[in-house]
């Protein structure tokens, strides 16, 4: 029999699975960790390797992108795409050369990116290969941008016509944004000044990403710290802390403390990790206000630990049917 989903249904399923998330959590060790009830709790996933460290996601295939800088040589590290499932779909190497220690990888639009040393003798701050949905299409990684530049970090965003990269480097004053090609790639980078309105910055920001107005988000060891609207571009942004830490990490009150590591934003949801525990905030695009929602242990003890979260394959799925149901609603990704 023909069934069809009303507005009403609807809307009560999407209700139920709002803000799921699927995360995982590499931590410089052999084994990778994943929740599918956003960080509540958490199981070992995949098979075990060598020092898993950058970690990124596909939200459209599930697919996620991890590299082992323990295995193979300095110039062949790999770096897998896997399934849901935690299973190898295909493997690329990559130049270790030069790179920073948090290894940061990244995914966007078709191209799986991986913080690189040396490619054809030239210095480079990510190397790139394709990914054309179920495989990576190369078994090598080729320069994606040069600068001579370690990256700790990487997020992007798309604004007008145009893709963007941001990576920073460990400090507290500073980012870079690269405009990339139809290819992935980008031929060289600018560097963003960062002020603080009022306070005193961290001795570096940990991680970076863009909400859907334009609002630069960061954090580090006393809190997160957030922009004004539209700065998708801006060369020099003014940041204001939004929500302080203290020296001591408390999971009753989302204090962090100085254990704050890497964080991952799905819409208006934060999901940041500390070295044993991760926590859930909320924030609010319109005011840049941070509310903090709950915390949980994650399974690892290491200040090494680093997130990519995805929406839960049941939340895409009713986000799919919504878009039919409510004609076309976008949502930023």
């Amino acid at each position: 029999m023909k069934k069809t989903l009303s507005l009403l249904s609807f809307a009560a399923l999407a209700a139920s699975a709002q803000g799921a998330a699927t995360i995982y959590l590499t931590a410089d060790t052999s084994t990778i960790r994943k929740s599918t009830d956003s960080g509540a709790t958490f199981a070992a996933w995949g098979a075990t390797g060598s020092q898993f460290r950058g970690i990124a996601a596909d939200a459209a295939t599930g697919t996620v992108f991890i590299s082992d800088r323990g295995a193979g040589t300095l110039t062949n590290r790999p770096f897998y795409a896997r399934n849901s499932a935690g299973t190898v779909l295909s493997t690329a190497t990559y130049d270790a050369t030069g790179q920073s220690a948090q290894n940061a990888a990244g995914y966007y639009n078709g191209y799986a990116y991986q913080s690189s040393g040396s490619v054809g003798g030239a210095s480079q701050s990510f190397g790139l290969v394709g990914f054309n949905g179920s495989a990576l299409t190369s078994t090598t990684f080729t320069s994606a941008t040069n600068g001579n530049w370690q990256p700790s970090d990487i997020t992007f965003a798309t604004t007008g016509s145009n893709n963007y990269m941001y990576y920073g480097g460990g400090s507290d004053t500073n980012f870079n944004r690269s405009q990339l090609n139809a290819d992935g790639t980008s031929a060289g980078r600018t560097t963003v000044a960062l002020s603080a309105v009022s306070g005193t910055f961290p001795a570096s920001f940990n991680d970076y990403a863009l909400t859907a107005s334009g609002r630069v988000l960061t954090f580090g060891a006393n809190g997160f710290w957030v922009s004004d609207v539209n700065k998708f571009v801006s060369n020099a942004i003014s940041l204001s802390q939004t929500y302080a830490f203290s020296a001591t990490e408390s999971t009753a009150s989302g204090d962090m403390g100085a254990n704050a590591r890497d964080f991952a934003l799905l819409g208006n949801d934060i999901y940041a990790v500390s070295n044993t525990n991760i926590y859930r905030y909320t924030l609010n695009d319109t005011t840049g206000a941070i509310t903090f929602v709950s915390a949980n242990s994650h399974g690892f003890n290491s200040g090494n630990v680093q997130i990519a979260a995805i929406p839960e394959p049941s939340t895409a799925l009713l986000g799919g049917l919504g878009m039919l149901a409510l004609l076309r609603r976008r949502r930023y990704a």
